[in-house]
């Protein structure tokens, strides 16, 4: 009795240990994003996985989290308006493991075109022969 509960108990762990064993073990990618020169967090920047088709955005306290990347090496872009983009590469994604990554970006001006405004004749139309101001002024004043 014991050894066929043995033999029926290890039939049942072999397809669950080859299942365990099949399925891709992932990783994790976390850490802050801050400002270069205020070292201040910065909420709202892009972090993508190239090649993993994964990203986030970090929160009001400048960190993120990028869960369930495939094992393997990977680029790791950073993006935000404003700053200039920052690509880590070969960052290590190891299975069942948090890969820290916390950067700094530095801003870079956006620039514009140039705007010109100009007026043409005016909504309201003066007339030439309205007094601008008037006043009567007597001896006394």
């Amino acid at each position: 009795m014991i050894r066929s509960a043995r033999i029926i108990f290890s039939l049942f762990l072999i397809p669950v240990a080859v299942h365990a064993q099949g399925k891709p073990q992932a990783g994790q990618v976390q850490g802050m994003v801050t400002d270069a020169v205020s070292r201040s967090p910065l909420a709202g920047a892009a972090v993508s996985v190239m090649g993993a088709g994964l990203g986030g955005i970090t929160g009001a306290d400048g960190k993120y989290r990028i869960e369930n990347i495939p094992a393997g090496a990977y680029n790791i872009r950073f993006t935000m308006i404003g700053y200039k983009t920052l690509v880590r590469t070969n960052v290590t994604v190891s299975p069942g493991r948090i890969a820290e990554l916390s950067i700094s970006l530095e801003e870079e001006p956006i620039a514009l075109e140039s705007v010109t405004v100009a007026a043409e004749e005016s909504y309201f139309q003066k007339d030439p022969e309205a007094e601008v101001s008037g006043r009567t002024i007597d001896a006394e004043e």
